[in-house]
């Protein structure tokens, strides 16, 4: 793990100790970071965007074949299914384009996601909650759309105010299916990530830095990329966009995204 990182965590732990205000909960797209305050119930967001990534390689794939991956569209459906629940699906649709072989369209993998509220926002603590994350492995492992397995995500998330600012920390355990069974069927590896948002413009604009990654398993699954994003109101949705710079051996060597998430609330039953 680069030096960078364990120093971002040190300087999210302490803040998240020192006195300040109950966080909100606030959508971080275009960051993959995950916010511990959850939408209330019967709350939504949708989301759809697309992305482009450079150099990106697939999970297990050592061979280097300059892997640029285009995703339109990017979906993502997020409510909150209680008080203490919140629940997600993630999906999205790629062109993969890898030297010596031919450009494909094709499926990629569907996410089904659930946040547990642990610890309401307060003025004395950070929020906290568990997220838990599953990838169903319907992406082509022949096209290298995706691995053909099925990975477990399990993540602790914190967040807290600072007056306008908002500190964000996940850290958890991604369990990757190992389409070649040559680390024992799977690759445990820690998953973390850390970030800030600034309000820009108003309530529903701001500004996004995170740091993001995976370490300590294998070599060939290790990533890690410095992300940056901006969300702007427009109408009744939020237009985001954002870039990120890898710095893991096998990272993307740069990417793009951009969506519009509509938020929204469901109708009260008969």
């Amino acid at each position: 793990m680069p030096p960078l990182v364990p120093r971002l965590f040190i300087l999210a732990l302490l803040l998240m100790g020192t006195a300040a205000g109950p966080a909100a909960a606030a959508g971080l797209q275009p960051l993959g970071l995950e916010d511990a305050v959850l939408l209330r119930q019967d709350d939504g967001e949708f989301r759809a965007g697309l992305a482009y990534s450079s150099g990106l390689h697939l999970q297990f794939q050592d061979a280097d074949r300059t892997r640029r991956v285009w995703e339109a569209p990017t979906l993502r459906l997020a409510v909150g299914l209680g008080s203490r629940v919140e629940g997600q699906l993630l999906y999205n649709w790629m062109r993969v384009q890898e030297t010596g072989q031919d450009t494909t369209w094709g499926s990629g993998d569907l996410w089904v996601a659930f946040k547990i509220c642990l610890l309401a926002p307060s003025a004395a603590r950070p929020a906290m909650a568990l997220r838990l994350a599953t990838k169903f492995p319907n992406a082509d492992e022949k096209k290298d759309f995706g691995t053909d397995e099925a990975d477990i995500f399990t993540e602790l998330l914190l967040s807290r105010d600072f007056g306008p600012m908002a500190v964000h920390l996940n850290l958890g355990l991604a369990i990757l299916g190992d389409p070649g069974e040559t680390t024992d069927g799977q690759d445990d590896l820690l998953k973390y990530a850390f970030g800030l948002r600034f309000p820009v413009g108003g309530s529903r604009g701001a500004f996004l830095l995170s740091a993001e990654g995976l370490d300590l398993g294998e070599r060939t699954n290790k990533r890690g990329a410095l992300l940056a994003g901006i969300q702007l109101p427009a109408g009744k949705w939020v237009w985001d966009i954002g870039a990120s710079l890898g710095y893991a051996r096998n990272s993307e060597e740069w990417s793009i995204r951009s969506g519009l998430t509509l938020p929204f609330t469901l109708p009260d039953g008969p």
